[in-house]
């Protein structure tokens, strides 16, 4: 990663000692970069013709050297806390600072945003501040790149964890502080842990039986976690509720005391067909509940659980739905690409 180390300013506009090794750079990050990461000491650098003279060692007596007006020196100074971090989406402008107290400055690439602070710094030997830029991903991202926008709807969003490619989310409550970020399901996405049990040799004739945990959910839109692409799954803001308990994203249950696997009375149904995701092949199911049994129908948009215990069933293996992009998606034309007053520097 180019220019990595920080560096202490010594004398400004003084002295130049013979030339060891001359070249011309664009800037000083580029001689110090050049310089350091050859392994020399210190250097020089002129910012009018932007000339820059690497030495392999640190020069200490300034008494016998050459005035050079324009020249400023600097020299390798290895704060403790280790280079300035240049995380993706980061590109250091400059360093700037004493011993002991060091600024590293940035500026953000296209697809992310400042984060109200353009710099991160070095006190003492604790560790690097939080860097500035952040994925232009979530109706939070947005709402904090640009307060104009305050009308919920479907955003455009660019998830660093997609190699920030474009998405079409959906932005709740963004006329607050805190917007949410929401997949708008255009077909039935339900969720039905059904009442009654199937029990001892009656096959899957299903007698009364009730308990708190049963219910029927159905989701327009599910809360989405920019940051892993996943499903936020005790989020119900988007849901109708047919009865009894709300039910989980993803999941299936139900309650029946024997013939379990036979019946598999649990019936739910995740469908992400023409939203511009589709479901992750690394998301798989796990048993949940007691003596389980469940079964997995899917495709890359539709997945069928259905599943049954006493009482058990299936939930996502480390309780997230993984999403990836759907790259034959095409975005309409109606969806907001949103701008940033506070995009660069």
């Amino acid at each position: 990663m180019c220019f990595e180390m920080m560096f202490v300013l010594y004398i400004s506009n003084m002295t130049l000692p013979p030339v060891s090794q001359s070249t011309t750079t664009q800037t000083r990050l580029e001689c110090n970069h050049l310089a350091f990461s050859q392994g020399n000491k210190s250097y020089f650098y002129n910012n009018v013709n932007k000339t820059c003279i690497i030495y392999p060692t640190i020069i200490y007596r300034k008494d016998s050297l050459v005035s050079h007006p324009g020249f400023e020196y600097f020299v390798e100074d290895a704060p403790a806390c280790g280079p300035p971090p240049v995380p993706k989406g980061h590109k250091l402008l400059e360093v700037i600072g004493s011993p002991g107290n060091y600024t590293a400055r940035y500026k953000c690439d296209q697809l992310y945003v400042h984060r109200q602070i353009d710099e991160t710094r070095c006190i003492g030997d604790s560790d690097w501040t939080e860097t500035p830029c952040k994925d232009f991903a979530s109706c939070a991202t947005i709402k904090e790149c640009n307060s104009s926008y305050t009308t919920d709807g479907e955003y455009i969003h660019y998830p660093g964890i997609l190699n920030s490619s474009s998405v079409r989310l959906y932005c709740h409550n963004m006329n607050t502080s805190s917007p949410k970020t929401y997949l708008t399901l255009n077909a039935t996405n339900v969720f039905d842990y059904p009442t009654g049990r199937c029990v001892d040799n009656n096959g899957c004739k299903v007698f009364n039986y009730t308990n708190h945990a049963q219910g029927k959910t159905t989701f327009t839109k599910v809360a989405i976690d920019t940051e892993k692409m996943s499903s936020i799954k005790n989020d119900y803001t988007f849901t109708i509720q047919h009865f009894g308990a709300q039910r989980t994203y993803a999941s299936v249950f139900c309650c029946s005391r024997s013939n379990i696997a036979m019946c598999l009375r649990g019936r739910s149904t995740i469908d992400v067909t023409n939203t511009g995701l589709m479901i992750s092949n690394s998301t798989t199911w796990s048993n949940a509940g007691y003596l389980s049994h469940f079964t997995v129908n899917r495709t890359d948009f539709v997945v069928q659980l259905r599943g049954d215990g006493s009482c058990g069933g299936a939930r996502p293996t480390g309780g997230l739905l993984q999403f990836v992009k759907d790259h034959q998606y095409v975005m309409p034309d109606d969806t907001i690409d949103p701008r940033c007053s506070l995009l660069g520097i």
